[in-house]
Parts: structure tokens; C-alpha cells; sequence
């Protein structure tokens, strides 16, 4: 798969969840009203909460429509 776009994405709903990450297993909580950075990718996109390389997670288009909308 191939890299599409990085952007910034706004929170639309309270989200916790596990991370996605390698080297820790962490609960990562998203908050409403918050901006995160978000990878877009032809079948995912990858959220970070922090810009970090741990703490982040993968989400189909549907559960990150759910939760998220893309900031232009």
C-alpha cells in the first residue's frame, strides 16, 4: 500500500482505545474538539495523539468517519 496525504483531522467524538504501536501496549484516549495528525493510506488511515512513533492507531474509513473529520 502506498502513502496518500498526511493532514490534521479534528476529533468529533470521545475515543479510547488500544494502540497501534510496536513498543508498548497503551490505552490512548481522543478527545472532542482536539486536532490530531492523521496518515491517510488507500485502506486506512493511522491517527496520532501526540505526533509520537508509539501512540497512534489504525482505522478503517468507516470507524474513522465515526469519530474524526479531515480539517482542509
Amino acid at each position: 500500500m502506498s502513502y496518500k496525504a498526511e493532514k490534521t483531522c479534528k476529533c468529533i467524538e470521545d475515543y479510547t482505545c488500544m494502540n497501534s504501536g510496536n513498543i508498548s501496549t497503551t490505552i490512548l484516549e481522543f478527545h472532542k474538539g482536539r486536532e490530531y495528525q492523521v496518515d491517510i493510506y488507500p485502506l486506512w488511515y493511522i491517527v496520532y495523539q501526540n505526533g509520537g512513533w508509539d501512540d497512534y492507531i489504525h482505522l478503517e474509513e468507516d470507524q474513522f468517519n465515526k469519530y474524526f473529520k479531515l480539517i482542509d
